[in-house]
Order: C-alpha cells, then sequence, then structure tokens
C-alpha cells in the first residue's frame, strides 16, 4: 500500500522547505516582465532585480527574544530576512506566528510526548467505542467514550494552560504557536476544498489574482501537465472561456476594475495552451468537470464498477481488507453504505461473501487511483498553495457550510445533482459518489498541510501527522443562524457504518437546551431527527407540521404557568446572605426575605439559605406597574410587607421573584402573582431550542412573538408553508 499512499503524497526526500519569498517575486515578476515586454527571461530577471535592488523595498526591523539551550534568554534585533535566514541555517522550526523552536534533534519536548502519547490513547479508546457502540454495547460504548474525550481535554487543556497566568505552564507563544498553525490547517481545509468542489478561489483583489496566476504558471511542473492534457485528451479552456469561468467567476464577489481586468486577461493572452490548462484545473476537480464532464463521470463510474476484479476466497479478501489503509476504509464505508450498515470494514463482523466483496471493491479503488495517479499529482500535488489562505475568514464560500479553529464541513450536493443529471437524491450510489470526491479534496488537503509542516521545518516523516481527515459522513445536515449550532444526520464516522438513523449530532447550548421544560427537550430532539430523516428519504419538508407542534407545547406551557406548576420555570439559587459581596438588599438574598415576610404565612415556612429558587419574571418594569400590582394582588399584610421590604432595600420594583423551589413544586406559584407573570417570555425562553430550529427551515419569528401568535384558534393556519 505504499505506493498507494504516494497517490496523493510526493515521497519524503521529493518535499522541500520554501521560504525565499525574494526568489520566489523574483521569479513570477520575471514571467510576468517577460510575457508583457516580449523579453527571455534572463534578461526579464535582470530588469526584475534591478528594480527591486533600485526600488523602497523594505526590509523590516523585528525584535525578538532568544532562548539559548540552558534556557536563558536575551533580546535580539535583526531584519526579518536575517531572521528567517537565521532559523533556515540552524534548522529550527518556526510556526506560522514566526515563533520558533528548537529542532527535536537539539532538545526533545516534553510536551510534545505527552500529547503523542494521548493521542495514541485516544485513537485506541475511539476505536473500542464504535466496536461496541455497533456491538449494541451501551455501558462499554460509552466508557471507551469517555476516556477519548478524556485524552482530548488532556490535550487540548495545554493549550489553555499556555495562556493562563495562573499555571507553571504558562507560556503566551507556546498558545499562539498551536492557534496559528490550526488555523493555517483550516484555512488551507477551507481553501481547497472551496477550489476542489465548486472551483472558488478568494481572489480578493487585482494583486492576488495575477500573483496568483502566475504562481501557478512558474511553480507547477509544465513538463506533467502538457504529458495529462495530452495523454487524456482534456479540453484546453480558451482565453475567454479561462477569463469568464475562472477569473470573472472568482472576482465578482469581491472587485471589478475595467484597467486591472484588461491586465489580467492580456496576461491570458501571453499564455500557451498547457498554461491555460494549468490555471483551470489547478486544484479543481470542478472544471476539471466543467470542461471533462464525460472524463470525469467516467472515472467514478470506473471506482463504483468493480465486477472485472478478481478475488476468490475469504482468506486473500481478509489479507487485503487488513493491509489496506483507513483512508480507503473510509471510502468503502461510504460507497458501501448499505452492506456495511451496523458493521464498517470489519473483517470478522461480514460473511464470506461480504469480505469478498469489500476486498474487490478495495483492489478496484486502488487500482483505480494508480491509474490516474498522473492526473492527479500533475494538478493537484503541488508546491502551488490556494490564494489568501490568511485572510480566508472573507471569503464567500460555495461549498463549506460550516467551519471552526480546527476543521472544515463541506457540501457534495452539487456532485450530487451533477451525476443525477439535476435530481437530489440520497442512496448508496450518491453516497458513494460524494464519497469519491470526499476522498480526493481531503486526501489533496492533506498534501498541502505536509507542506506547511515541511516549510516549518518539521521532518517529512512528523509532518504527515498534521491531518484533517474526513470523520463524519452526515447525509443530511441543518446549519442555524446562531454561531455554532447545527444539527446533522451522522451516518459514517471513519469508515464505522451506524445502524438505522445513525446518530443525531447537536453542537451548541441553546440547541442542546438543558434547562428548559422536558417537554420541549424531546420535541426539540425529535424534530431535529425528523427533519433529517425527511431530507434523507428525498421527502419534501411540512413546515405547518411543525409548527402546529411548536404551538402545541407552546399552549402547553402556557397552561402549566396558570397552574402554578414549576416545570416550565428556571432554577436559581440562593445562597447564605454573607455568601455575597453586596448587602442582604442588594443581592439574591432579597427574595428569600421577600417570601419569609410576603409569602410564608400562606405557601409555607422556608429554611435559611442555601435553597434552590425558582424565577418568575414578571410583567412589572415601572413604579408604577410595582404600585398597581400592590394594590391590584396582594392582601393589606402583603402590601405593608412588601412595602417596608421595598423602602429598606431602596427599591421602586422587582421585576423578577425568586422563590423557595419546594415550596412551590408543593403549593404552586403563588396565585398573586400569577396577573403579573411574563407569560411570553417564559414560552420564549423554553422554546428558543424549537424557534433556532425553525430558523434552519426559513421561519423566523418577529421579536417578542410566539409560534401560536401566528395561528387560528383552531389551529389552523400558514397554509401557505405546508
Amino acid at each position: 500500500m505504499s505506493d498507494l499512499n504516494l497517490v496523493f503524497k510526493k515521497s519524503d526526500n521529493e518535499y522541500k522547505q520554501r521560504l525565499q519569498p525574494i526568489k520566489d517575486y523574483i521569479e513570477q515578476a520575471t514571467d510576468v516582465v517577460s510575457r508583457f515586454y516580449n523579453l527571455d527571461k534572463d534578461k526579464a530577471s535582470e530588469l526584475v532585480k534591478d528594480i527591486v535592488r533600485n526600488s523602497d523595498f523594505k526590509n523590516p526591523k523585528i525584535k525578538y527574544r532568544e532562548r539559548n539551550l540552558q534556557g536563558d534568554t536575551s533580546l535580539k534585533i535583526s531584519s526579518l530576512l536575517e531572521y528567517i535566514a537565521y532559523v533556515k541555517n540552524n534548522k529550527d522550526i518556526m510556526v506560522p506566528s514566526f515563533t520558533v523552536y528548537f529542532n527535536p534533534k537539539k532538545k526533545k519536548s516534553l510536551h510534545s510526548e505527552f500529547i503523542t502519547t494521548n493521542v495514541r490513547r485516544r485513537s485506541k479508546h475511539k476505536k473500542l467505542a464504535f466496536k461496541y457502540k455497533n456491538e449494541g454495547n451501551k455501558e462499554l460504548a460509552t466508557y471507551h467514550d469517555i476516556l477519548q474525550k478524556t485524552m482530548k481535554i488532556f490535550n487540548n487543556s495545554l493549550s489553555g494552560a499556555y495562556a493562563s497566568m495562573g499555571t507553571i505552564l504558562y507560556n503566551p507563544s507556546a498558545h499562539y504557536s498551536l492557534t496559528s498553525i490550526t488555523r493555517c490547517v483550516s484555512g488551507i481545509g477551507n481553501a481547497i476544498s472551496e477550489s476542489m468542489i465548486a472551483g472558488n478561489r478568494h481572489y480578493r483583489d487585482p494583486d492576488v489574482t495575477l500573483s496568483h496566476l502566475t504562481a501557478i504558471v512558474t511553480g507547477i511542473d509544465m513538463d506533467k501537465v502538457k504529458e495529462v492534457v495530452d495523454k487524456y485528451q482534456l479540453w484546453v479552456p480558451t482565453v475567454k472561456q479561462l477569463f469568464n469561468d475562472v477569473i470573472i467567476k472568482n472576482i465578482v464577489r469581491y472587485w471589478r476594475d475595467p484597467e486591472k481586468e484588461k491586465v489580467i486577461y492580456e496576461y491570458l493572452e501571453k499564455l500557451n495552451p498547457y498554461e491555460r490548462a494549468a490555471i483551470a484545473y489547478h486544484n479543481s476537480l470542478y472544471y476539471l468537470r466543467r470542461y471533462n464532464d464525460s472524463f470525469v463521470r467516467n472515472i467514478i463510474d470506473e471506482f463504483l464498477n468493480y465486477d472485472h476484479i478478481n478475488v476468490n476466497t475469504k482468506e486473500e479478501a481478509v489479507e487485503i481488507i487488513n493491509n489496506s489503509v483507513d483512508w480507503i476504509h473510509n471510502l468503502v464505508g461510504l460507497i458501501k453504505v448499505d452492506m456495511l450498515e451496523g458493521k464498517g470494514v470489519k473483517p470478522d463482523k461480514l460473511t464470506d461473501e461480504e469480505n469478498i466483496e469489500i476486498a474487490k471493491l478495495i483492489v478496484n479503488i486502488s487500482q483505480v487511483l494508480l491509474k490516474y495517479k498522473d492526473l492527479i499529482h500533475a494538478f493537484f500535488i503541488t508546491e502551488v498553495y490556494p490564494p489568501s489562505i490568511a485572510y480566508i475568514k472573507s471569503m464567500v464560500r460555495d461549498a463549506i457550510v460550516l467551519s471552526d479553529t480546527d476543521s472544515t464541513c463541506g457540501t457534495y450536493q452539487d456532485w450530487v445533482e451533477w451525476y443525477t443529471n439535476g435530481k437530489l437524491v440520497i442512496n448508496p450510489k450518491t453516497i458513494g459518489v460524494s464519497g469519491i470526491i470526499m476522498t480526493f479534496n481531503t486526501r489533496v488537503i492533506d498534501h498541502y498541510i505536509k507542506q506547511l509542516g515541511i516549510n516549518m521545518n518539521i521532518s517529512p516523516d512528523k509532518a504527515g501527522i498534521l491531518q484533517m481527515k474526513n470523520e463524519f459522513y452526515w447525509d443530511a445536515f441543518a446549519n442555524t443562524d446562531v454561531s455554532k449550532h447545527y444539527y446533522a444526520k451522522t451516518k459514517v464516522q471513519e469508515g464505522n457504518v451506524f445502524p438505522g438513523f445513525g446518530d443525531l449530532e447537536v453542537k451548541g447550548v441553546h440547541l442542546i437546551a438543558s434547562q428548559v421544560y422536558y417537554k420541549v427537550r424531546d420535541l426539540a430532539k425529535s424534530m431535529m431527527k425528523d427533519i433529517l430523516q425527511t431530507i434523507r428519504d428525498n421527502k419534501k419538508i411540512s413546515l405547518l407540521k411543525y409548527l402546529k407542534q411548536v404551538a402545541d407545547i407552546e399552549q402547553e406551557i402556557i397552561n402549566k404557568i396558570y397552574e402554578g406548576s414549576p416545570d416550565v420555570l428556571r432554577l436559581s439559587k440562593i445562597k447564605d446572605a454573607n455568601s455575597y459581596t453586596l448587602d442582604e438588599n442588594h443581592s439574591p438574598y432579597f427574595h428569600h426575605k421577600v417570601w419569609k415576610r410576603v409569602f410564608e404565612h400562606k405557601y409555607g415556612i422556608v429554611d435559611e439559605p442555601p435553597y434552590m429558587a425558582i424565577k418568575i419574571p414578571t410583567t412589572i418594569n415601572s413604579k408604577k406597574d410595582m404600585n398597581e400590582f400592590i394594590e391590584k394582588y396582594l392582601d393589606p399584610d402583603q402590601q405593608e410587607a412588601i412595602r417596608e421590604l421595598m423602602k429598606e432595600a431602596n427599591k421602586t420594583e422587582i421585576k423578577t421573584f425568586n422563590l423557595p423551589y419546594l415550596n412551590v413544586r408543593e403549593h404552586g406559584i403563588p396565585k398573586e402573582l400569577l396577573p403579573v407573570v411574563d407569560v411570553n417570555k417564559i414560552v420564549r425562553d423554553n422554546c428558543n431550542v424549537l424557534y433556532i430550529i425553525l430558523s434552519s427551515l426559513g421561519f423566523y419569528l418577529k421579536p417578542d412573538t410566539r409560534v401560536i401568535d401566528y395561528l387560528s384558534k383552531d389551529g389552523e393556519g400558514l397554509t401557505d408553508w405546508q
């Protein structure tokens, strides 16, 4: 399988560190000058070098602290280029934040050994968690899942410790180093995914656009490009096609300038056909498909059709499966999602016939990848990165539906619609199609991440540790307008195919909604699963169905409030008066005094704090509202007591009451408070999770309204959304 690993990677001795900004600039500027002024490369190079020498080029001075092997530090002043040269000459490791670390050959890091050990342990527990989950052993699955999460926390905690002055591990530069590396990895993942899946390049200004074009032309192996274009008879886009389909498509979201566009067009006119092909197909399955539809379709079909492969015995099949790499197992899990449901690529879980079937597929995948290795290396395994990775946050996305500090999630919906001639259907075959494109994408990402590691001067054998493997396959995903809040249907995780519905993946505190009415939590989970399953079943979603469900639960909450039930109210805690910084009249302890003097004689004695309390929001928002409440709903004794309390505390109104939980549980909400309870707020607080789910379907409530406000009294209405 070593040859297979090199389909999407270069051999270790081919990866070279590239920290030569001046040399690269001169090379690329030379290309532009030579084309525009019809000069040979040597004359153009001398002209560019002369311009650079006589320009006001700035090599900025920088300050840094240098630490020797004994741990002593000293302040140094240098130029940026001298700093880079010093790092290269000393073979130290420089991370994207420009912090430099000793090469492990000089001095090993205890922290890196700690992390490496935990990574190994986490991998072991993750595999066991999957194993027991598929076997239906919930106890052991949960046990190992907790342990793998613990290993993750151990490693992640280092980053927090580096940024915390209260720990002996305090080291701000280390925290920035980790953050800068993960941001680069995530940025590469986002940029490559957009380019590979959707042909989307971050051409944010004219200079970046032209620079990327020249980087492609000067930075990739044109001999390989020529060989591949001729071998597969790939379409060579015309200048007009290249300009309209690639350049205009990718600049229109950021800038338009006729003069600058004219310069770019003239540059394209001076390219030969193979250079135009290189620009179109560099890191882009999208443009390869656009101009070579039947060719790309045939490649996908070659992956899916493997009847011609011969594997004759179970023993042979098991050997093939056991000797294949994890990322191939992941792809197999997607192509054979129906056969492997509840099992994954595990020979001991499969029948003899299934083992032979899976082995044939693995052999076929390997053969197809090796067949097209030359194409992959010509266009995708290069040293030329996508543009503007450092500015990825401002990129308009076409394929990325979700991104975080160290992860990226892309959709292959467009590829499925293309393959099925416009039909968006989810079935084993289209899942396989998305899996094939995903494999190309993630493997190309890993190549560029490895190149990042090499540029940091990490040894080739260690640079591959940085990866963005495909962890989840979601056959349905729903994003929301709340940041980092989404829900998805996980069918495959790292080659393990979950049975039935799969796993419901929910992220975001408001979607998890632990402190709300338990029936709201149940409905939220039910709605999310039902929405995702409806999508998976290729059916249309009825918005009205979910609106009625939400309206029903809203009405139930309203009824609960007027019944005096505490089930729909939020909990708080009242502590001893001495526990607060503020005095007893300006801390939550004040509510204990309110209960003792206003409500205790009617609704039960309460012990001294601490105790749990229930928060009762009210519609009291002014002194006038408070006086009206006192005079209208409290008896004379209560009126006198509460007025004395408010005078002592120098308060004009009480907007929220915190009442003892046990007393309210036994006697209900005091009837005196029911007329001023803020029913609307309680309903919205409880149902916010449901409103977020509805927003993922395109339904948005106006401020301070509920779904029930939009439905008629008989529960009908909103038929336009059905």
